[in-house]
């Protein structure tokens, strides 16, 4: 076991010392598998280099981090094309294709990670980002909920999402500045139907507390409207997350005769 990758992917400048390695030809000294994506291509067809592109990624995800270095999210990025040389595919007139890299690549990176030493549960954490780096591409405005609450679930909450969310970012490396501006605005609005949801779920699972037979024993009343105007006002937003104590002393203040 070693941890030279992961000491170098928590290092100042991580694509600085992969471009480094892969000039010198010791790339594959540390990874074959990276060295891999940089795919001689046949005369007739055309794909980027998908060595370069992986290393564009590293770096993007890289400036989206906001609380220091996240040694799982910069494997995810590194990795997330790897199944690619596996999956390339050559058809007519020169269309090349990757079919289920995403998924090949997440079975790829678990034998990659547990040889350079990561632990069990990042190369789990890991080998579900690369296997969903292609879910945004499903993505459009209209999604149901219940399609969002699942993309939460399959990436295994809400720190998964999160990484996930920068890799859909992060894996846009055109340079065409509209093509660019047009993936990164449906992102964005994945992540924002993202929160909604999560806002959504967190004030409907909320609880007054106080409940209604305790309301009436406080109060002196019995089932009916007045009570119902009481439960109503236990779950307006201004006084569902009171304590206990507050609460009560909340509805004595406005409801006490």
């Amino acid at each position: 076991m070693t941890d030279t990758l992961m000491n170098l992917l928590l290092s100042a400048d991580p694509v600085g010392q992969l471009q480094s390695l892969h000039a010198r030809g010791k790339l594959r000294d540390l990874e074959p598998t990276l060295a891999d994506l940089a795919m001689d291509v046949p005369a007739g067809y055309r794909h980027k280099d998908n060595l370069v592109h992986s290393f564009q990624v590293l770096q993007n995800a890289i400036d989206r981090e906001t609380d220091g270095p996240d040694l799982t999210l910069r494997a995810a990025a590194l990795f997330h094309d790897i199944g690619k040389p596996a999956t390339r595919a050559f058809g007519a007139r020169g269309v090349v294709t990757f079919v289920n890299h995403d998924l090949v690549g997440s079975r790829i990176v678990v034998k990659v990670l547990r040889k350079h030493g990561f632990s069990k549960a990042m190369v789990k954490d890991v080998s579900i980002l690369v296997d969903m780096h292609m879910r945004s591409h499903t993505f459009k405005e209209g999604w149901s909920e219940s399609a969002v609450r699942r993309l939460t679930v399959d990436a295994g909450g809400e720190v998964q999402l999160q990484r996930l969310i920068i890799i859909f970012y992060a894996d846009t490396t055109t340079a065409m500045p509209e093509k660019k501006a047009r993936i990164h605005r449906s992102v964005a609005a994945l992540a924002a139907e993202v929160a909604r949801v999560a806002a959504k779920d967190k004030r409907a699972a909320l609880r007054p507390a106080l409940n209604g037979l305790e309301v009436a024993e406080l109060l002196g009343i019995t089932p009916g409207r007045e009570l119902g105007a009481v439960m109503k006002f236990l779950n307006s937003d201004d006084i569902i997350k009171l304590p206990r104590e507050e609460a009560t002393a909340k509805v004595l203040e406005k409801f006490s005769r």
